[in-house]
């Protein structure tokens, strides 16, 4: 049903976002159409049905236009306005990776500020430890696919169109292993990621990366990063300087690159885990959260002019994190400084986002950030080795922080309602790409109550024929019946628009529903001497390396489509590998099987539960509750 709209009233701050969303929501505006009163006044989005028409009334743009998008759903729906909502914060954004593997293209960016700007998301970020060129360091952002200027500004205007501010999110501490590494940067380098404090050319170094925001950026609020600065002090200013306490290079450092923030007018922020870790015996998250807590004479050594992001994305507590956030929070505003509060979208050591933990995480988390009178949150999406998850599978994580935003109680039917009206895309065709997302029945029969987040598809994809580490551990779990639902329902699904993102999902669930047991039955059927089952099984082991090509061929695509290519070199050697693993144990078994081979020592092995976990549900490196890659192909 397409509708035609009439803008009046003031519409001219909105027109441009409009007429840029007409197609995405199914409108079209006309002197003929139906009037659509526009109103710019009070704190609030108000929807109403008018005599002649409807009105919206809002506060800030990206209000106005979340305020479309539910006006035209009611209309198709035919609903009766008044519709009222108020964030809960005000400021609300999206932080994402564009450092770790993959450097999203200008129209990808267009296209995630389309999706937040009808959900209502008003600040984005992009994490960019060195993606963005510096005509004076050309070594910076060096073959991974750095923005110019003309890019960012770019992006920059066209977040303005909807009233999103794109902030600057760099780093000028640590987490700079890919700059450091250039021998023209070796003098400023204290260890592999962390700048030497104290030198000149670190200053002269961090004053240019401020100086280019403050060119391309129009937003004025800046975050300078900080965060996981491991070994300050210890490397090479301790062979320069001798050793001081890590809290005055700490502070002074931060001190200085205030200042330069300063300069170009900006209002800095920082990550604030360090605070927890200076004296080398506290945690950023530990268990005992009454032990917690900083020395007073720490408290107003920050600049008055920083803002402190206290992050959590849910930790290895279990999924009800309150205990911890609440105690992080009571002492993160002892500070006496602003607050800010970086949430999550689970992307990271998966195949797709997760869905249950970034809500159940999400609730907990704004609620006290409420009850604490923080005003600024934002949900990072981050990445780990190599881009494994395909960014889109996050948009339904953007609406469970959009309406999270507005509505304290919305539950999964409710947001999984907006995601529909918001994108147009099929809920129950999106709830198919993500088969890490198990029941509460499941969950409490078969997790880890520990587990950081729960991804039994990248530990099928990755885990090897011939070792299998996680065989034992996964065996306790029908996982074939499950990839073959999800198999079945995303075949009856043609994508549209989003084609190569659920191709991508099919050839996954293709792969995984003949590997998934695989290594299992392999090994059992070479020890009960029974060659005739280990034939039948190698028939299965052979439709391996074409369906790892079909799966890599089909991230291929996916990546070109999405992403700047630098960074695809690693997803390449990372799929590579697992699928030479798999020629291996073809070429082993079949030599076995024709008497060329008298034994094959590995499938002797009897596997141990991985990290001594009996729940099939679980994660890399549960129960720790940190990700490892130990199990990756040829267990480098």
């Amino acid at each position: 049903m397409n509708l035609s709209f009439k803008l009046t009233g003031d519409f001219v701050p909105v027109e441009n976002g409009c007429k840029i969303l007409s197609k995405r929501l199914g409108i079209n505006f006309s002197e003929s159409g139906t009037p659509l009163y526009v109103k710019n006044e009070g704190d609030s989005l108000v929807i109403n049905t008018e005599s002649d028409g409807y009105s919206i009334t809002y506060s800030n743009l990206t209000e106005f236009f979340r305020g479309l998008g539910i006006l035209c759903d009611g209309i198709r729906k035919d609903i009766d306005f008044g519709v009222t909502e108020k964030k809960r914060f005000e400021t609300c954004g999206i932080m994402y990776d564009v450092s770790v593997g993959a450097v999203y293209k200008v129209e990808t960016a267009k296209n995630l500020i389309e999706q937040m700007a009808i959900m209502g998301l008003n600040m984005m970020m992009l994490y960019s430890e060195d993606i963005y060129e510096m005509e004076k360091y050309p070594k910076f952002g060096y073959l991974r696919g750095a923005y110019t200027s003309d890019e960012i500004k770019e992006m920059d205007e066209y977040a303005k169109i909807f009233g999103i501010e794109l902030c600057p999110c760099i780093e000028t501490f640590g987490h700079l292993e890919a700059v450091l590494k250039w021998p023209e940067f070796s003098h400023m380098a204290d260890n592999a990621a962390v700048l030497m404090a104290g030198e000149d050319s670190t200053y002269e170094l961090i004053e240019e990366m401020i100086k280019v925001c403050a060119q391309n950026y129009t937003s004025r609020n800046l975050h300078i990063g900080f965060d996981e600065t491991y070994g300050t002090g210890l490397g090479k200013y301790l062979l320069k300087n001798g050793y001081r306490p890590l809290a005055d290079i700490f502070f002074e450092h931060l001190g200085k690159v205030c200042e330069i923030a300063k300069k170009y007018g900006f209002k800095p922020m920082m990550w604030n885990d360090m605070i927890f870790k200076l004296d080398g015996t506290q945690s950023f998250l530990i268990e005992d959260t009454e032990k917690l807590g900083v020395p007073e004479s720490l408290y107003k050594r920050y600049p008055e002019n920083i803002n402190l992001v206290y992050y959590n994305y849910g930790g290895a507590y279990g999924l009800d994190n309150q205990k911890v956030t609440r105690a992080l929070l009571e002492q993160t505003k002892k500070f006496d400084r602003p607050i800010t509060f970086g949430g999550a979208i689970w992307t990271w050591g998966q195949l797709s986002a997760g869905l249950n933990k970034t809500y159940i995480s999400t609730k907990v988390q704004l609620d006290l950030c409420e009850e604490f009178g923080v005003k600024r949150a934002f949900a990072c999406v981050w990445d780990t080795l190599q881009h494994q998850t395909n960014l889109y599978t996050a948009i339904p994580g953007l609406q469970i922080w959009a309406e999270l935003m507005y509505h304290k109680d919305a539950d999964m039917d409710y947001i999984w309602d907006r995601f529909e009206s918001c994108t147009g895309y099929n809920k129950d065709d999106w709830k198919l790409l993500y088969p890490d997302d198990f029941s509460d029945e499941d969950m409490k029969k078969y997790s880890n109550p520990d587990a950081y987040c729960i991804n039994s598809s990248y530990q099928h994809l990755y885990n090897d024929i011939l070792t299998g580490m996680l065989d034992k551990t996964l065996s306790g779990y029908d996982f074939k019946s499950r990839y073959k639902t999800f198999l079945d329902g995303i075949k009856k699904v043609s994508g549209g628009d989003m084609k190569p993102l659920f191709e991508r999902y099919k050839a996954l669930y293709e792969l995984l529903y003949v590997k998934c047991d695989l290594g299992i039955n392999l090994r059992k059927a070479y020890q009960d001497g029974d060659k005739k089952e280990l034939k039948k099984l190698f028939t299965e082991l052979k439709k391996l390396p074409t369906l790892y090509e079909k799966y890599h061929n089909s991230v291929e695509n996916d990546w070109y489509e999405l992403n700047k290519p630098f960074g695809y070199s690693g997803m390449d050697m990372l799929l590579g590998t697992i699928e030479a693993r798999v020629k291996t144990a073809i070429s082993v078994i079949g030599k076995y099987l024709d008497g060329t081979l008298d034994s094959i020592p590995e499938l002797e092995c009897e596997i141990d539960l991985w990290c001594q976990s009996d729940k099939p549900l679980t994660e890399l490196g549960a129960p720790t509750g940190f990700m490892s890659t130990a199990i990756l192909p040829g267990n480098f």
